[in-house]
């Protein structure tokens, strides 16, 4: 009983070690009051940036907490990257992300993934970030939250890092592949290996979750295995390209904890990490059978989030010159539903939200016009 109370002083005592690099840090999104913790390293002058790591933290945590849970205070100050941990909102005593599915209802369909979109914009407005190399690093529910954004805004973000949690978003066609590092435990009562499912919320088994990823990613369906030792498995999927490798760690015998070199016998931040940091934010510059392309350097229309929708989705768009801009809606005849925008803007990043009246589900098309460049996408309303 001495041993396990002074283990749990000692951690708690490097807990709190990791919250004295903190700040604390909100702003208003969607008419709430979001938090997040935010570490910034010493940082020399660098004209390029540096790169930015979003925390998302368990289900009843918050922001600061996942900083303690991954060790990213000292991990931040050693490797030389900013840390953005934001915390969830709390629904019945408990803090839960909308990570899609199941977590529709329990959140009350709260905007999460626009809330990390537009945290990811203050961090590159108020922060030296480089924003090709923007990551997250996530645990359970906070990793199911992970695969959420890295299905809906992978133009956003360069790889993911996830542990204890599988996706559980049902939609899973991203704009771009998304590297992925994944641990799990064969012992996790939480989020087992094998998946569960109940009236709410479904969690599939982690075998078909990296089986998704694959083949968006274009993996082999053979994997190597670049580790093996003490009960601990690591095998990774390689990509065609080299870029957008899919990395999965087992461990037996192990729960819903983050694994740390003293138990189980491998760090997971570490390995997380330097898995990450050789990623850079992939841009496909080839043309899809089923989009319309006219794209000078940095004239960019994405992928709308979410999608398929319902009731409402968001458009962004990037211009590389001021010009007269059109942004319309149009159905599956050619006739236009609605013009979004139709106006004189100015260089740089847009989004618009689209909240339609009185439409049926079906497919939509959306259109950007900028000058002599157009760019047209599917978009899905699902009611």
């Amino acid at each position: 009983m001495q041993t396990k109370r002074r283990l749990f002083i000692i951690i708690l005592i490097c807990l709190a070690s990791q919250m004295l690099y903190a700040q604390y840090k909100e702003f208003m999104y969607d008419g709430i009051v979001r938090e997040y913790a935010v570490i910034e390293p010493s940082l020399d002058l660098n004209p390029d940036g540096y790169p930015l790591v979003i925390g998302l933290h368990g289900a009843g945590s918050e922001g600061y907490e996942m900083i303690g849970t991954a060790f990213l205070g000292q991990k931040a100050i050693k490797e030389k990257f900013i840390v953005a941990s934001p915390s969830a909102l709390i629904y019945n005593l408990i803090s839960w992300w909308n990570a899609g599915d199941g977590y529709e209802a329990i959140t009350d369909s709260t905007d999460d993934l626009g809330f990390i979109s537009a945290l990811i914009d203050t961090m590159i407005h108020n922060y030296n970030v480089d924003s090709t190399r923007i990551y997250l690093l996530a645990h359970s529910n906070g990793s199911m939250m992970a695969y959420r954004v890295a299905a809906e805004l992978s133009h956003r973000i360069a790889a993911i890092a996830t542990n204890s949690g599988q996706m559980v978003y049902e939609y899973c066609d991203p704009e771009f592949p998304v590297p992925i590092i994944h641990f799990h435990g064969f012992e996790d009562p939480i989020c087992p290996y094998e998946g569960k499912g109940d009236s709410i919320i479904v969690v599939p088994p982690v075998d078909s979750v990296m089986a998704i990823w694959r083949e968006v990613n274009n993996c082999s369906s053979i994997p190597d295995t670049i580790f093996n030792d003490n009960k601990i498995i690591g095998r990774k999927w390689a990509s065609s390209s080299g870029k957008s490798d899919i990395i999965l760690y087992t461990i037996e015998g192990w729960g819903h904890s983050w694994p740390r070199s003293g138990d189980p016998g491998i760090d997971a931040t570490d390995v997380m990490w330097d898995f990450l940091k050789v990623h850079t934010r992939i841009v496909v510059t080839n043309i899809e059978d089923d989009e319309i392309h006219s794209v000078p350097e940095n004239f960019k229309l994405y992928q709308n989030y979410p999608n398929p929708f319902n009731p409402s989705t968001r458009i962004a768009y990037s211009l590389a010159k001021s010009n007269h801009v059109t942004l319309k809606i149009y159905n599956l005849a050619g006739q236009e539903i609605v013009a979004l925008v139709n106006e004189l803007q100015s260089a740089g990043e847009y989004e618009i939200s689209w909240q339609p009246k009185g439409l049926s589900s079906g497919l939509y098309f959306y259109k950007l016009q900028a000058g002599e460049s157009s760019e047209v996408k599917k978009l899905i309303l699902q009611k």
